[in-house]
C-alpha cells in the first residue's frame, strides 16, 4: 500500500474531479459535512496502522469496498460541486 503527501499546492477538487480517494485527518464540523461520503475522515490518520479505526482499515484493506466507496464519492461529488450547482 502506498500514500501520496500532498502539499498545499495541490488542490482537493483536482484529486476528487478525476476520481480519487481523499483521505484527511478530521476537520472542522463545516468541513466534515460538506465533505461527508466524498472524503474519508481518519481522525487517529497520523498515528500507526493500529490506531486507525476498524472501518478505515477494512476500507484500505477491501479493494472491491474502497472501489465501490471511490464511485459513490465521485458521484456525489459531480452532483454536489457541478458549476451549475454551484452558481
Amino acid at each position: 500500500m502506498s500514500f501520496l503527501y500532498l502539499d498545499s499546492e495541490v488542490r482537493i477538487s483536482t484529486i476528487l474531479s478525476f476520481g480519487g480517494l481523499m483521505v484527511s485527518q478530521t476537520a472542522n464540523d463545516f468541513e466534515m459535512n460538506l465533505f461527508q461520503n466524498i472524503v474519508i475522515f481518519e481522525q487517529n490518520l497520523f498515528k500507526s496502522y493500529s490506531n486507525w479505526s476498524p472501518k478505515f482499515r477494512e476500507l484500505l484493506g477491501n479493494s472491491t469496498k474502497m472501489t465501490a466507496f471511490r464511485r459513490r464519492a465521485y458521484s456525489l461529488y459531480k452532483r454536489k460541486f457541478h458549476p451549475g450547482v454551484l452558481g
